[in-house]
């Protein structure tokens, strides 16, 4: 809005000193940049394409397939680099391509950088805000460029690359596509394994195990069998690793991951608004429960339970591929959270959900006691999800972080909880210093924001 504003003061101070002094002045559309957005979207365009093609999470998060001429490009790029590992599968390159995934983001990186034309904040047309869109492009192909680099010293590492495995798993329908699949699997496995014949130092918790049991369940040894036996072998390897375990990731490395994936600052005011909305949700629970006798609130707390973490689709907005996205991994709880922050039924079901998140959001940067952390849930859990929640906060911290983040910042104000994540949905997925910026003035502006710009 202060931008449409400033645009609005300029244009007319513009026009009266042409009235009173007849000097020329320069077309608007040329001020505001609005002479740039076909050279932009199609920009654009070229790196989403690219960006489809460079990985097939990235292919399934913007709905789209890299073109032949992406691919032909990555293939040109890294028959000059001289890489043998960048192998096309299913439409995009290999999960494990990490030199041919680095150089392509870095390429894109590239490319966005030199076209740094004045944009206008808004316009009509396929493109709504191509000033915050180009900001949002830019952002993704940094976090994405980070993730190349967390994830290819295998090891620990690996866990997101096996659970991508699992989420994009096609066998094929022949016996030729099951053997093919089979090889794919099996080389992955096995190179996994052999990343930890020199691990490096351990500096956050791991959830590879747990991934690896969800690609065993996939693994019929009948149809894949070297792909069974590669995994009794990775299997065997982490039994042989001595190393110590951490029970989280360590701060700087934690710190710096929610910087570039959510754009959140880990201070102490971050943990202390946190412990505040946990304390604010807790009064709102036990004032939605008020009457309920114990069989009432055994079904509530049922109802809660599958409210945690529950996948939610995210809206599709209008003017902008970049805030239709589906949302990164880091940041797959938000939408949950929007969503369960502006329903009207079950209220002491979702306020649970919603303490519960914060709860966890707070584990990840305090691993609790073994004994006494489950005291402080709403909801009363079984030992499977009480792992698995613990096992989040450690191993994905980033994912509980988002959707406290999120919650501490709709529940700053209750009564406004509701409106502030209709008009967070409204405007779509991005990180998070990018969505308060946008919204905090919906609420209050002489807040301070709980997240921290990205460098």
């Amino acid at each position: 809005m202060r931008h449409v504003l400033a645009t609005v003061l300029l244009t007319t101070a513009a026009c009266a000193s042409t009235g009173a002094q007849g000097v020329a002045v320069r077309s608007p559309v040329e001020d505001d940049g609005r002479a740039n957005l076909a050279p932009f979207e199609t920009a654009e365009a070229h790196a989403i394409d690219l960006l489809a093609a460079v990985d097939p999470r990235l292919a399934r998060r913007f709905g789209a397939q890299g073109s032949p001429e992406a691919l032909q490009s990555i293939g040109t790029a890294a028959v000059l680099a001289e890489d043998a590992t960048a192998v096309v599968r299913g439409g995009s390159l290999d999960l494990f391509a990490f030199k041919a995934r680095g150089a392509t983001l870095a390429k894109v990186a590239a490319d966005l950088a030199k076209s740094a034309a004045l944009l206008p904040d808004s316009a009509p047309g396929t493109v709504a805000r191509p000033r915050l869109e180009r900001e949002l492009l830019t952002r993704a192909v940094a976090e994405e460029q980070a993730r190349v680099a967390e994830e290819s010293p295998l090891g620990d590492a690996s866990a997101p690359l096996v659970r991508a495995m699992v989420e994009l798993w096609t066998p094929g329908a022949t016996a030729a596509e099951w053997h093919d699949t089979d090889a794919w699997a099996s080389a992955h496995l096995l190179q996994i394994r052999d990343s930890y014949a020199s691990p490096p130092p351990r500096t956050a918790a791991s959830d590879l195990e747990p991934g690896l049991f969800e690609l065993e369940k996939l693994l019929v040894p009948m149809q894949f069998g070297k792909s069974a036996f590669a995994l009794t072998q990775l299997h065997a390897a982490l039994d042989a690793d001595n190393r110590a375990r951490p029970a989280a990731m360590s701060a700087d490395e934690l710190a710096s991951r929610a910087r570039t994936h959510l754009g959140l600052a880990t201070t102490a005011t971050f943990a202390t608004e946190l412990a505040a909305t946990e304390g604010t949700l807790k009064g709102l629970v036990e004032a939605a429960l008020t009457g309920a006798n114990a069989d009432a609130r055994e079904a509530i707390e049922k109802e809660a339970r599958a409210l945690l973490f529950a996948d939610a689709k995210c809206a599709t907005v209008a003017g902008s591929r970049m805030r239709s996205a589906a949302p990164p991994t880091e940041r797959s709880g938000v939408c949950n959270v929007l969503t369960l922050a502006q329903r009207t039924d079950a209220r002491a079901a979702v306020l649970m959900a919603l303490h519960d998140e914060v709860v966890v959001a707070g584990w990840a940067l305090t691993p609790p006691s073994p004994r006494a952390h489950l005291a402080t849930l709403s909801v009363r859990v079984d030992d499977d999800l009480a792992d698995t929640l613990k096992e989040m906060a450690a191993a994905r911290p980033l994912v509980p972080l988002a959707a406290g983040a999120v919650a501490a910042f709709l529940y700053r104000s209750p009564p406004d909880a509701s409106r502030l994540a209709a008009s967070w949905q409204a405007f779509g997925e991005a990180p998070l210093d990018i969505a308060e910026r946008e919204l905090t003035p919906v609420v209050s502006s002489a807040r301070p924001l709980l997240a921290a710009p990205h460098p």
